[in-house]
């Protein structure tokens, strides 16, 4: 028997983005060191499977938010290593 399906996981599960470091598109390198402040992060693309409402809390291709440096994202790219979520 099958477990039951949570829609809005279904839903994230078949959507990729890609964001990246806004300094790396500067040719800057990321640093052994977590950040202490906001970084910039680009997004590069977003596409899905299939439309889907979860697509809307992706940010559009070009657009650079600040993240918060307690962010997993923000730690995960400003180190260059992975973040272990336990």
């Amino acid at each position: 028997m099958s477990e039951p399906r949570d829609d809005h996981a279904a839903a994230a599960a078949d959507i990729a983005a890609v964001d990246l470091l806004d300094s790396v598109l500067d040719g800057r390198s990321t640093t052994d060191e977590p950040a202490t402040g906001p970084v910039a992060i680009r997004a590069l693309a977003v596409a899905a499977a299939y439309p889907t409402d979860a697509l809307r809390a992706a940010d559009p291709p070009g657009n650079i938010a600040k993240y918060n440096a307690e962010r997993l994202v923000t730690r995960c790219v400003t180190s260059a290593r992975p973040v272990l979520v336990s």
